[in-house]
């Protein structure tokens, strides 16, 4: 679960300052050795990188609906009751429920209690358009053992955070 002060802080200082860079960027146009004003053509991207650039933007807008769908889901847990416990770290699994990825995907939330793994609560949110909103959220009383796929996906997400 996120902290909530100083990413958000943090967070601001970032859209700021992308901001501002794009202010500047807008007022001064790019030059190119023909001493010209830079525009699309001159800018197309090489034959051989158009496979690589498109799975990479694929892989990046996978990356920003995985981030819509994790934080619009805990912040629907958290409005159905969820209390973050430090003794309780949570972690949640974001997957698809079909193969549209302007589809439902919903987020799982794992609690780890000193090496027992237990689903606290659900949450769905269609993706349809912009963020998306969540189409369902609820707390798991009492906690339920995960599914073994979640299990794994969760271990794996342990494993990256604690990669340098």
């Amino acid at each position: 679960m996120r902290s909530v002060g100083a990413n958000n802080i943090q967070f601001v200082g970032l859209i700021l300052a992308i901001s501002l860079g794009l202010v500047g960027c807008a007022q001064s146009p790019t030059k190119v050795e023909s001493n010209t004003t830079a525009n699309s053509k001159d800018l197309a991207i090489p034959p051989e990188f158009k496979d690589s650039t498109e799975t990479e933007f694929q892989l990046g807008r996978l990356l920003k609906i995985y981030d819509d769908v994790a934080w619009l889901s805990t912040d629907a847990l958290r409005a159905a009751g969820y209390v973050d416990d430090p003794k309780k770290p949570v972690t949640y699994v974001v997957e698809p429920t079909g193969s549209d990825l302007n589809g439902v995907f919903r987020a799982t939330f794992i609690s780890d209690e000193s090496g027992k793994l237990t689903v606290v609560g659900v949450a769905e949110v269609k993706h349809d358009s912009g963020m998306g909103h969540v189409t369902g959220a609820q707390l798991v009383n009492p906690p339920i053992s995960p599914s073994e796929p979640h299990i794994a996906m969760f271990n794996a997400l342990i494993a990256a955070n604690k990669a340098p």
